[in-house]
Parts: structure tokens; sequence; C-alpha cells
């Protein structure tokens, strides 16, 4: 809003209307534009893999989120220098029970245990695109009420993916 108000002062002469051009221009893309954002995918993956290498096998233990987060960032510069994080760090959260890693309670710096759910979240920036994709895993064995929970979230997640055709309204 501040933006439109400073530039309709500005420019007396020009009568600014309303349009959805940039809109409808993003409705579609081109091949190159879904390369891009094939690439950027990519790039997502490769900080989900880094995240598991780092938490795999009790990797973990004695690691706070912070320890985790500087760990895959870290890693993720080093090995990828098109990473670029739009929103600063990476978001990770840990908790135990489960109603505890739903939302991001900020970095903690207390020791990740057994039994948490672990999520994190990579905001990255590339070529224009945002990615923002997230993951979330049991640190250690699954509980019944983990397996439960799974269970719903990747029912829902199959539902979306049935329904997502063009044309299809993301609200739908």
């Amino acid at each position: 809003a501040p933006l439109y108000q400073n530039l309709d002062r500005a420019m007396d002469d020009v009568e600014l209307l309303p349009t959805r051009i940039i809109e409808e221009m993003r409705f579609s893309k081109t091949d190159v534009e879904i390369e891009i954002i094939r690439e950027a995918a990519e790039l997502a993956e490769q900080g989900h893999e880094i995240v598991v290498e780092e938490i795999q096998d009790g990797g973990y233990e004695g690691k706070s989120e912070l320890d985790i987060v500087h760990e895959v960032e870290q890693r993720l510069m080093d090995e990828n220098p098109e990473y670029v994080s739009f929103k600063g760090p990476a978001y990770l959260n840990s908790g135990n029970p489960i109603e505890h890693a739903r939302y991001y309670h900020g970095r903690r710096s207390e020791k990740l245990t057994e039994g948490s759910v672990f999520t994190w979240d990579l905001p990255q920036h590339y070529m224009g695109y945002y990615v923002d994709t997230s993951r979330s895993r049991v640190l250690g064995e699954p509980t019944d009420e983990h397996r439960r929970g799974f269970e719903a979230a990747r029912q829902a997640y199959d539902e979306i993916i049935d329904m997502a055709r063009p044309g299809t309204n993301a609200m739908e």
C-alpha cells in the first residue's frame, strides 16, 4: 500500500488502475520456469538428505536443535553454492508427544532425545523462486501413536495429490 500511495502521489498525470496481469502470468509456467522449479526442488531434497544423514544412527545424541541446524546449513552452503536461505536459518523443532512438534517453538538449546518427533523446514531461494519444504522424523523407534499420525498425514497427502490437476483451484 505505501508503494502504491507513493507512486500515485509521484505521478499526478497518470491514473493507476487495478490489474491482474501479473497474477495471470503466474498461472502458467514456461518450460524454462518448470526446469528452474525442478532444480530448486532438487536442492531442497538435497537439504533434507543432509538432515537425515546428520540425525540417523543416533547422530542427534548429545546435540541440540541449534547444533543440528548449524551443521546442516554449513553443509548446504559447502556442498551447494546455490543454497540461499530466504528466511534466515532453517527451522528445526522437536517435541514429545506428537502435539509438541506441530508448530515451531523457536530454536532450542536442550539436547534432542529419543522418541521425539523432529521436524525441519529448509526455506530456500533459487533463481527467483522460493522453495519451502519440511519433513518430520521420529528420533529412534516410532510408537503406535507416531505410526497413526503418519498414516493420517499420508492419507491426506495422497488425497491432495489425487486432486491436484491443471485447472483445479487451490482452495478445492
